[in-house]
């Protein structure tokens, strides 16, 4: 009886477990560890790639034309406090620029889209400006307006829309 708990115990080892004739130590499980591996270097990679694609996307703000864009993409999203961000003003606070924006453009009945056109800088570097041609449509009208959007290139935020 002792010599069949013996070689009990030697088929309950670890070693001589096989199914389908691979132990557990095979190559199997080996495969296994390097599928996971794999998985975990694409999920990485995807990360990285969101990460990117989320830190360049929605416009460049080191241009006039990215800060416009910025600027008009916020308001149409009645993002007022963002749009506010690219708004230089000596005069308002930050909480007047707020009230002034969403004042200005909250009852625009007509829908509106925007095309941003020609961007001139000066030659010292701290003014442009960016022609924007606005569609409005409403019930009875269509109206195109050209309208030119000074900026100012500061130190500390870049460039910051003066008018809009």
């Amino acid at each position: 009886m002792e010599q069949q708990f013996s070689s009990l115990d030697r088929v309950m080892e670890s070693e001589t477990i096989s199914k389908n004739g691979a132990s557990s130590k095979s190559q199997t499980s080996r495969g296994n560890a390097r599928l996971l591996s794999a998985d975990v270097y694409k999920f990485f990679a995807m990360l990285v790639f969101a990460v990117i694609l989320v830190s360049c996307g929605g416009g460049n703000t080191s241009t006039p034309s990215g800060v416009c864009n910025k600027f008009y993409s916020a308001i149409a999203k009645k993002d007022y406090k963002t749009a506010a961000k690219y708004y230089y003003s000596t005069i308002y606070t930050d909480d007047e620029k707020i009230y002034n924006i969403e004042q200005q453009w909250m009852y625009l009945s007509a829908t509106w889209k925007y095309e941003l056109k020609d961007e001139q800088i000066s030659a010292d570097g701290k003014k442009a400006t960016v022609t924007a041609i606005f569609k409005l449509k409403a019930e009875d009208y269509e109206e195109d307006i050209s309208k030119e959007i000074r900026l100012i290139k500061t130190e500390s935020d870049g460039w910051m829309l003066e008018n809009y």
